[in-house]
Order: structure tokens, then sequence, then C-alpha cells
């Protein structure tokens, strides 16, 4: 997860975040809690998954083959008591493969016990050896309330064999974060769709700085108001990636995000980013929906400068369930579901080449041998213009001899780049 600034906050309380609960998993799955007003589940498996234990940690074989199935996972559930709500701030665990074990598993969470809908939390290629490693997931900041469970699954699939093991490793498995006071108002306010939403549109690989974000997603948050008279003090938000067809990875193209009221940019303290979401740090107070009121807020992005792949895509979206907002607990607090998912429009990354760039070419040749030359249309950041098609043609500036090819010294460019391999 990439980190472009992030401070501590304690949102009216003294909690601090610690290891809350682990599974030892070297003779069974239970859950060892530590601490009170909390619930852990054992460690179980899906239908097709039969767990055996021992000193090295919880492990299986029959594995899918090829993708994901629906009953191949492991599975822990925790939950707050009645009155309390938890903060999970990170996942820790290590895995080992045997030889002919997964190449791939995904680790996804859920309030809803049938999974029908989840949230993507890690998405890992496993290198074709058989050692341990970690997988652990910090940084996170998902949030349980009182009356719900939350389930975390490890789906494992692209087994070599169905007799090769996947192992989730012993005195490896936990969950740290805090446990606090449920909010005592109206837990009413959600998030609704914008009267208008932002249209589909592009971002020119040019907008690689705050003031050139472009809006890509609106969203109204809505204090319903039914009764305690205090306001919604806004302290973090979540936007998913949906994962659109030809995407564009969020990590290579995004370097940052914006949030405007309709007459200010939202004071941010932290912003957190990876390939799954983006989350946003308010202090309490800097992002206030008055009683009854409600503000609609326009999500704008500004990319890297450098590594954009042109004509891939981006979209942006917050959940209806697991959908990772909270709010102080001097006012209002969030609902447990927004009651709908909204989505962003598309957008498309848009390179415009200002230039060609030459290289490859050998520092010296010898007389009479083939030489190669790599030619790219790009924008000043060296991201290439995948649409570029036209003429170019190269030719000997200095030297004696004569510059040839056989196939030819003019050519046009494919999708903004050529290579000559026989000058």
């Amino acid at each position: 997860m990439k980190t472009f600034f992030f401070i501590v906050a304690l949102f009216f309380s003294l909690s601090i975040s610690a290891q809350l609960v682990q599974w030892p998993l070297s003779v069974d799955g239970q859950s060892v809690v530590n601490g009170t007003n909390l619930f852990a589940s054992d460690f179980t498996g899906g239908n097709s998954v039969t767990i055996n234990y021992g000193t090295s940690g919880a492990y299986a074989s029959g594995w899918p083959t090829g993708a994901a199935t629906t009953d191949d996972y492991y599975q822990i559930a925790i939950a707050p008591d009645t009155g309390y709500k938890l903060t999970i701030t990170a996942l820790n665990f290590s895995e080992r493969r045997s030889l002919s074990g997964i190449r791939n598993y995904e680790v996804r969470y859920s309030t809803d016990t049938s999974f029908s809908f989840y949230t993507v939390l890690s998405t890992i290629t496993v290198p074709d050896d058989d050692a341990e490693r970690d997988g652990s997931i910090s940084g996170l900041n998902l949030f349980v309330n009182s009356g719900d469970t939350l389930y975390v699954r490890w789906y494992a699939y692209n087994a070599e064999s169905t007799s090769g093991t996947w192992r989730i490793n012993d005195n490896s498995l936990s969950i740290d974060g805090t446990i606090s006071v449920a909010n005592t108002n109206d837990v009413n306010t959600q998030v609704e769709p914008p009267v208008v939403q932002i249209p589909q549109g592009t971002i020119s690989s040019l907008a690689v700085n705050q003031n050139a974000a472009v809006p890509v997603f609106s969203f109204k948050i809505k204090d319903l108001g039914a009764g305690d008279a205090k306001p919604t003090y806004v302290t973090y938000l979540t936007v998913v990636n949906p994962h659109p067809i030809g995407e564009a990875l969020w990590t290579t193209h995004i370097q940052g995000a914006v949030l405007n009221d309709g007459t200010q940019d939202i004071q941010i303290s932290g912003f957190t980013i990876d390939d799954n979401q983006m989350s946003f740090l308010v202090d309490s107070g800097n992002l206030t929906i008055p009683d009854g009121g409600e503000i609609t807020l326009t999500l704008s992005v500004f990319l890297n400068t450098g590594g954009l792949t042109d004509n891939t895509t981006l979209q942006f979206q917050i959940d209806s369930l697991n959908q990772g907002f909270d709010a102080a607990l001097g006012g209002s607090g969030f609902v447990t579901a927004f009651g709908q998912t909204l989505i962003s429009n598309l957008f498309t990354i848009d390179v415009q080449a200002a230039k060609l760039v030459l290289s490859g070419v050998p520092y010296a040749i010898w007389k009479n041998s083939d030489f190669s030359a790599l030619v790219e249309a790009t924008d000043i950041y060296q991201n290439r213009d995948a649409d570029a098609n036209t003429s170019i043609s190269v030719s000997q500036v200095n030297g004696s001899g004569n510059l040839t090819s056989a196939t030819g010294l003019a050519q046009s460019l494919n999708q903004g780049i050529y290579q000559w391999i026989d000058l």
C-alpha cells in the first residue's frame, strides 16, 4: 500500500491499536481473544476444505486448479459486543504452499455471511517455491459496528495439483485494532447519489498536481436528523476500485486525490491508496454535516509523472456494505448499510505525444553490422501515446558510410512505437 501522509488521530477515544485476537493454529482452529468486549470465531474452511492442524500451522489440499470457487476458502469472523465498536487496523498472517500447491490467493471481507457482497483486501500471486511468506495487510481502517460481524476469507486457487497443500503458518494469524464505545447518538447518516453525477471523460497525463486534479466522482452525505440535534463530524471516508475492464492500476497511475464540498477543498490529514481502495482521514470538525442537512462532495484525482498506460480506465465506487465511513462520537454516526452502491462513470487516461524518443542505438557499430533502434511517441513525462500512428523516418546525421534498412527507413508508428531491427 502506498501511503502519502499519515498522522494518528484520537476520535474522542483513548484506545490505542493493539493485538485484539490471534489464532495459534497448531492444535486446532480456536481463537485467543486478548481483552474484553469482543467475539472471535474459530478458524474454519469452506464446504470443500478439510483443515489439518500441526506444529507448523493449518493446512489443506484439494484447492481448485483453475479460478477461485465459492466453497474453497479459509475463514475467520470477529465482532464487538453489544454497545461497542471495532476498528481493525491490521490483518497479520504468513503462508506457505507446497511445491504443487496454489499459485494465487485473494483476501476478502464482508459483513454478509453469504459473501454475496464483499470487498477485496489483496490479490496475491505466490512464487513457484515452498518458502514461507508474510501476507500481512496493514494500514487498514475497517469498522465493525455494534450488532455486526466481520468475516474474512482467504480464497486459494490455481493449484498446480489438487494434492498440493496451502498453509497458514502457526502463530502468525492475528488482528490488530481497537475496541471503543459505540456511538449513542443517531446512527442514521448515509451516503446518497448526487443530483448530477460527473459525466464520463478523460484524464490528461499532464494532470500531475493538485491544482490540475480532474473531477471524477460525486456523492452526497446526508444527516437524517432524527432527534439528537447533533451534526455528523465525518472522520473517515473510503472509495473503492470496482476494477473495470482495461483498468489502470491505482498505485501506478494515481498520485493523489482531492475532496471538495462545492466551496472549498476539504482539509485531509491522511491519505492512503492501494489497487483496491483509497481512504481519507479527516480531523473532526473539518467535514461537518449539519443536523438534518447534507453536503455534496466531489472527488478529483491527479496522476503520477510517468509509468502511465494510455487508454486504460479508472472508475470509483462507494459500497453499500463494508463502506469504510466513520464519524466522531460527539455527533451522529453512519448507518451500517447505505442502501445502494454508488459508482462513477468511466474515465480514460489520455496521453498526447509531445516528442519522439530514440533509444537502443549502440554507441559504436562495426562496419556492415546490423543494429536496432527504437522510437516512441511520448508526452513530456515519457508516457507513450498509444494512439500515435504517424509516419516517421530515420536518417544518418554524421559519420561516414550509408544508413540502410531492408524494411525501409520510413515507417509508421504502431500504438506509438516502432523498432528497426535491421539498420
